[in-house]
């Protein structure tokens, strides 16, 4: 329902006081969003969006003024979208396909990502037809902006074989789609990790698991390394923000890899199923650093801690079930299997019992004895 006139001119009035943008051209409002929402203040951010998108709509439709308008519908639309608002993503998203359907392929790829099956491929398939007619007036000397758009296209690619590998797995004719899309993400951008890790799970899936092991192996030796040096000067960091190095940590993870950490939570069960443990285990500690609240990542690692260190180590078995335990409690199967493991370990000696409060880190470093370095390096 409208609001009665006089009462939304004061209410952007307030607003736009309160946000120090009253006298600012929707080309300034819109930098001072971009500014708010790198410092991950998403709600500031929105309101300046949408504040964009209100004052743009009345003006003239400029190339200049359909550009900030654009920007300010597909940033709006990606904070909708993060804070689970799909629909108004979707508008937004689609708004901004009609004000330019033949320019930005990121539109297309991020509606993409909100969409399913059929619709979703050929979104997709429209990023990449804008993608490949500019990379066609490029020459070497544009070498960033040249690597920047085949690592999207590559993206692009993975996406469309995950789709259907995903919505549209019931037709068998759409097994070798898979891997055509696959071959081309790779020839397009032999460097993306995403490209590799869904190689390996389509190998997986059909039932080549040696072929998969080499294709996630492949996957993580191209990121791997400096996540596990970032790891580990965070590790030694003394006046991080816990918080704060938290959310970098995984930020860094996902700009590294081009995959969150819920796609390395996949890429863990498949690495067990393979009898990766070690590599699983690494990822499992990451992903912990990063969320140890999550119940799924903990009962997973005293899972795999269990497989990789039960006869050498049972008291880090110990320590990781335990952890899991507190962090699983609301889960009576998990808090179940969990028991079985920990009444299955050796009974703990008297000087276990008084370090079991022992950090992280001195865990860690007893294991084996390994160090920080060592332990999350994957071979």
């Amino acid at each position: 329902m409208t609001r009665p006139p006089s009462k939304t001119s004061k209410v952007k009035v307030v607003g736009s006081r309160a946000l120090g943008v009253e006298n600012l051209s929707p080309h300034e409002i819109l930098k001072k969003a971009d500014e708010y929402w790198e410092n991950l203040n998403s709600n500031k951010a929105l309101k300046l969006y949408e504040k964009v998108i209100a004052n743009v709509a009345i003006l003239p439709s400029t190339d200049d003024n359909m550009s900030v308008m654009i920007d300010a519908l597909q940033s709006s639309a990606s904070i909708l979208a993060q804070e689970g608002r799909i629909d108004e993503a979707i508008a937004h998203f689609k708004r901004a396909i009609e004000i330019s359907p033949n320019s930005g392929y990121e539109k297309y790829m991020s509606l993409a990502q909100l969409s399913e099956g059929d619709e979703a491929v050929n979104l997709y398939q429209m990023g990449i037809k804008i993608i490949s007619d500019t990379l066609k007036t490029l020459t070497s000397e544009n070498l960033t902006e040249l690597q920047k758009l085949n690592r999207d296209l590559s993206i692009a690619h993975c996406a469309i074989a995950e789709v259907y590998m995903v919505d549209l797995s019931d037709d068998p004719s759409n097994t070798a789609i898979v891997q055509q899309q696959i071959d081309k993400a790779i020839e397009v951008d032999e460097c993306n990790p995403q490209a590799w890790y869904v190689n390996a799970s389509n190998l997986f899936l059909t039932g080549r698991h040696d072929e998969a092991k080499g294709s996630i192996e492949k996957c993580l030796s191209l990121y791997w390394p400096e996540i596990e040096r970032i790891f580990n000067e965070k590790m030694e960091g003394e006046d991080v923000n816990v918080e704060e190095g938290d959310d970098k940590l995984a930020a860094d993870l996902e700009e590294l890899s081009g995959m969150p950490p819920e796609k390395h939570f996949e890429m863990v069960l498949m690495l067990s199923e393979l009898q990766m443990h070690e590599q699983a285990e690494k990822i499992l500690i990451l992903l912990s650093e990063i969320d140890d609240t999550n119940p799924d990542v903990m009962f997973q690692l005293a899972l795999v801690a269990r497989t990789v260190h039960g006869e050498s180590d049972p008291q880090l078995v110990r320590h990781y079930v335990k952890g899991a335990l507190e962090v699983c409690a609301q889960d009576p199967e998990m808090v179940s299997d969990l028991t079985d493991i920990l009444s299955a370990l050796p009974a703990e000696s008297e000087g276990e019992e008084d370090g079991d409060d022992t950090d992280d880190g001195d865990l860690e470093t007893d294991s084996d004895e390994l160090d920080e370095e060592e332990y999350m390096e994957i071979e």
